[in-house]
């Protein structure tokens, strides 16, 4: 702002903004007042994110705390792809040389460094279901259907947006879920977590998964009390 005047920065440039743009970026500023901490979070770190992108400039990712090896830590990245709901990066690591999807909410902050890319030609986006599980030839495909609640369907749509196409109204309080799926982890997962909120009308190995790991689960519970 100069003396009430909205100015917009492009490169060394300052440019009188438009009165439809600063409209525009009023409204925005009004929804994101009332957005959660978290969203807010995941959107800032996509906003460095897709800078870093345009300037094909490497990045530190301060913090992440993994899923798969459960520790926190540094993670040097080549950016490459970001959702358009603020929640995935897709990346080149250069500490494994893979390409990984990073979950935003995970991550402290990210910093840009002033590093180029050195691996574009590895820059392939893998093709993932709608529960983020990757697609590949080791893990056979599954088709599914499940009956969910409101309830489990509107937390289905807040974890994983891109559910949504795939989702049908059956009743006012009952919802399909129709869909392949790249394996039976990320639905399994979910479903455990709701299932008394769901129903498995179509898909096997799901039921197979979950019947393994609430049998384990079972047992060490029996061990632990016999121990005690």
């Amino acid at each position: 702002l100069d003396n009430g005047i909205a100015y917009v920065r492009r490169d060394c440039e300052a440019i009188k903004m438009t009165e439809e743009a600063e409209k525009e970026l009023q409204l925005l500023r009004k929804e994101e007042s009332t957005m959660p901490t978290h969203e807010k979070h995941a959107k800032e770190l996509a906003s460095i994110a897709r800078h870093a992108m345009r300037c094909r400039k490497k990045v530190i990712v301060h913090n992440y705390s993994s899923g798969n090896s459960r520790k926190v830590s540094d993670r040097i990245l080549e950016i490459f792809n970001c959702d358009l709901n603020n929640s995935y990066v897709y990346a080149y690591e250069i500490s494994t040389g893979l390409v990984k999807q990073f979950k935003l909410c995970r991550a402290e902050s990210i910093e840009i460094l002033d590093e180029p890319w050195e691996n574009q030609h590895k820059h392939i986006c893998q093709n993932r279901d709608v529960f983020n599980m990757s697609y590949s030839n080791e893990s056979p495909y599954e088709n599914i259907e499940i009956e969910l609640s409101l309830r489990a369907k509107t937390l289905l749509e807040e974890e994983y947006p891109d559910s949504k196409k795939y989702l049908h109204e059956l009743t006012q309080t009952k919802w399909s879920l129709k869909t392949t799926v790249a394996n039976v982890l990320g639905v399994g997962r979910f479903c455990m977590g709701l299932l008394d909120e769901i129903q498995i009308i179509k898909g096997e190995r799901v039921r197979m998964y979950i019947h393994d790991c609430l049998q384990k689960q079972f047992y060490q519970y029996c061990l632990n009390q016999n121990m005690h």
